[in-house]
C-alpha cells in the first residue's frame, strides 16, 4: 500500500500541530518559572492547570517583568504553528472524507 499525497500531508501536520504544542507548553512552563522568580514564595503561579485567562494572565505578567524578553516571541510563533498544524489536519481529514465519500 502506497501512501497518497493527502496522507502524508496529514502526517506532516499532525508533527507540526503535537511538536508546536509541545514547544508551546515548554516555554509556557519557562515564563511562568520567570514570574515566580519575582514573586514571594507565597505567592506563585502553579503549573498545574491551563486556560485562556491563566494565559493571558502569565503572557502580560511576563512582559511586564521582561520587556526584552524573547519567550513570548518563541510562545507566540509556536502557538502559530501548532494553529496551522491543526487547520491542515482538519483539512486534510475533511477532502479524505470528501473522497470518500464521491466515490
Amino acid at each position: 500500500m502506497q501512501l497518497t499525497s493527502l496522507e502524508i500531508a496529514g502526517i506532516v501536520c499532525v508533527w507540526l500541530a503535537a511538536a508546536a504544542s509541545a514547544t508551546s507548553s515548554i516555554v509556557t512552563n519557562k515564563m511562568i518559572d520567570e514570574i515566580n522568580r519575582t514573586r514571594a514564595r507565597d505567592n506563585v503561579l502553579s503549573h498545574n492547570s491551563f486556560g485562556l485567562v491563566k494565559y493571558w494572565r502569565i503572557s502580560r505578567e511576563y512582559g511586564q517583568a521582561n520587556p526584552n524578553g524573547k519567550l513570548r516571541v518563541v510562545q507566540i510563533g509556536a502557538n502559530a504553528l501548532a494553529f496551522i498544524g491543526w487547520v491542515g489536519l482538519a483539512v486534510c481529514l475533511w477532502r479524505a472524507f470528501d473522497t470518500a465519500a464521491a466515490r
